[in-house]
């Protein structure tokens, strides 16, 4: 299989950090990180005090998967922001808007998995 996914991550801190993304797959006591899905995507620090720094983080990656298997998509940082005020990195959603100029709603995330190949027997 192949996932692919986006996220649209942000820094409010005055600091870069990196945001670390990879993939787990059946995401309870027997999970199994799936290796060399990890991406770190650097994120400066932000622009002014109301405007952090964005960045876009894509990735694909191909692996294996046996049926009943579920996918998950982990990420980790060295600071992550919180709901409470904190600083750090987080994951931006914003909803549509038509001023100073309209544009559709940005997702927080966005992701799609295909079947590449069965393995051969």
């Amino acid at each position: 299989y192949k996932i692919t996914y986006s996220l649209q991550l942000a820094n409010n801190d005055n600091a870069i950090h990196d945001a670390i993304v990879w993939l787990r797959i059946n995401g309870d006591t027997s999970a199994a990180d799936v290796a060399n899905s990890t991406t770190v995507f650097t994120l400066q620090a932000r622009k002014t005090a109301l405007l952090p720094n964005f960045v876009c983080g894509y990735s694909e990656v191909v692996f294996p998967l046996n049926a009943g298997d579920s996918v998950g998509l982990w990420w980790g940082t060295d600071q992550a922001a919180t709901s409470g005020g904190a600083t750090g990195i987080y994951i931006e959603h914003r909803d549509a808007q038509t001023t100073p100029m309209a544009y559709p709603a940005i997702p927080s995330a966005l992701g799609s998995i295909t079947f590449v190949s069965a393995l051969p027997t």
